[in-house]
């Protein structure tokens, strides 16, 4: 009768209630499943990812047949930024039920997370490292952005420690262009260990590269070599249960090339600093990939597969399709968060202030407290130059993640400078530093140290200034000639 109860009110939305009741239940007879299960799921709608993770491994234990516990369990654990627990629960969900597409969502998602908390630490710990600067030259390779890859490629291979195989990734991106000397100058100096002629095999079979082609770069792979492609094989037949740091990196790279993600990702965990978090983020996009792609032909025409393929055009530029995609989201759920936020980011990058205050507008009214949609409310604002307006937004906007922090105090920076607080606009706008990508923040300071009569202030900001703008207007122009031809690997969006 407890359980009954509290599931009534589960239904009816009153989650205080319905945990008084479940607990009651719980108290009556410890092993009923069900209300363990919804304890946890109702903690979770009310915030307590403590409680919740707590009820749902219990409900898990008890029942390893139903899908809903580990399910629900990934998204306790993705609430509370434990996004690796929070993969494994949702792969085990997949294991029950392969058709289960929330859970594939569900693991996908929390690969990415775990990926966005790997590229912040290591973009705050080794900016300039090699395993930095690789998986940026990896980056604008995939966006066919060559001349800008092959300067990371070439910072990653000046630097020490570094990743496997980078000659071989070098390769492999002049072989994509087409660019066959670049290519074998390039396998020439890579080692005998990275799997090339496996690779090579595969591109040939494929029909990418012709039989002359595959001659040149196998000869061209194995000249300066001693080694051979073998090497991995003893490490992965043995998988040493203890490895050192350099057996851990290696493992993880050899299970990586192998297609072995789940070997590279508890290899991974056994290693530390960069090269550990390389590993980290190279395994969780590949395995983020292989679950999305699950979801995607589970439920292609879902709210959450059209808001994916919006995203993915946003960060691409490709705004007409970005906002394709959220409006046909959009057409089947009015009020969906994900769709209305990416919607109105894609408005908002393709330079339509009216268009993305609405948007946010609509989407703030169903979530007044969202950080993120606050930030870009505020800075709509402050685009149209209705800096009191700004302010109230911006405020809620310091509770975002960390890495929008320095934009938001850039902007408030900015607010407080247009309406006549120098000092606190100085304050901010040294704190919005590092988001400084073309001087203007800089600029603003040098007027504010200036305002203040720090004169000296003043001028070492304008020579960031100029350092700035030198480097925006070269990464212009690298940009513009990448820009001609690039390979899309995006389909083009339609209605």
């Amino acid at each position: 009768m407890w359980a009954n109860l509290g599931l009534m009110e589960h239904e009816g939305g009153d989650y205080a209630g319905a945990i008084k009741s479940f607990q009651q239940a719980i108290r009556l007879k410890p092993g009923l499943y069900v209300p363990n299960l919804f304890t946890g799921i109702d903690f979770l709608q009310t915030g307590n990812t403590s409680q919740a993770i707590q009820f749902l491994v219990k409900a898990e234990r008890m029942n390893k047949t139903d899908t809903e516990a580990p399910l629900e369990l990934g998204r306790a654990y993705s609430a509370a930024g434990n996004f690796p627990a929070a993969a494994r629960a949702f792969a085990r969900a997949t294991e029950l039920d392969p058709k289960q597409s929330n859970a594939w969502l569900g693991e996908g998602m929390a690969y990415l997370d775990q990926v966005e908390e790997d590229a912040r630490k290591l973009s705050t710990d080794g900016p300039r490292s090699s395993y930095a600067q690789a998986l940026y030259a990896e980056s604008m390779a995939r966006q066919s952005r060559y001349i800008e890859a092959a300067d990371g490629f070439r910072k990653a291979i000046a630097a020490h420690p570094q990743p496997p195989c980078l000659h071989a990734d070098f390769g492999f991106m002049y072989l994509k262009q087409k660019k066959l000397q670049d290519a074998e100058s390039e396998f020439k100096q890579e080692s005998g260990s990275c799997g090339i002629a496996d690779f090579l095999a595969q591109e040939q079979a494929a029909g990418e590269i012709d039989a002359e082609m595959y001659q040149s770069l196998t000869a061209a792979r194995s000249a300066n070599s001693k080694q051979s492609d073998d090497e991995c094989a003893p490490l992965l037949k043995h998988n040493v249960s203890k490895p050192s740091e350099g057996e851990a990196l290696r493992l993880s790279g050899c299970a990586y090339d192998s297609g072995d993600y789940a070997l590279a990702s508890s290899a991974g965990r056994q290693s530390h600093g960069m090269g550990g978090l390389y590993w980290s983020i190279k395994r969780n996009q590949a395995l983020a990939l292989q679950s999305l792609a699950h979801f995607e032909q589970m439920a292609p025409n879902s709210v959450p597969s059209h808001v994916l393929l919006g995203d993915m055009y946003r960060q691409r530029q490709r705004y007409d399709d970005a906002l394709t995609q959220y409006k046909l989201a959009l057409e089947i759920s009015p009020t969906d968060h994900a769709a209305l936020l990416g919607l109105a980011y894609a408005y908002f990058g393709d330079a339509k202030i009216d268009a993305t205050i609405a948007t946010a507008s609509t989407a703030l009214a169903a979530n007044p407290s969202d950080p993120e949609l606050n930030v870009l409310m505020g800075e709509a604002l402050v685009a149209r130059h209705d800096f009191a307006g700004a302010e109230p937004y911006l405020q809620k906007g310091l509770s975002a993640k960390p890495q929008m922090l320095p934009q938001v105090h850039a902007m408030l920076g900015t607010v407080y400078a247009e309406t006549g607080r120098t000092e606190d606009a100085i304050a901010q706008l040294e704190m919005g530093r590092s988001a400084d990508g073309d001087g203007s923040i800089h600029y603003k300071l040098a007027r504010m140290y200036r305002k203040a009569g720090d004169m000296k202030k003043a001028d070492a900001a304008m020579e960031q200034v100029k350092l700035l703008e030198q480097q925006r207007r070269k990464g212009a122009v690298t940009a513009l000639e990448d820009s001609s031809g690039p390979v899309d690997d995006l389909p083009k969006a339609t209605p």
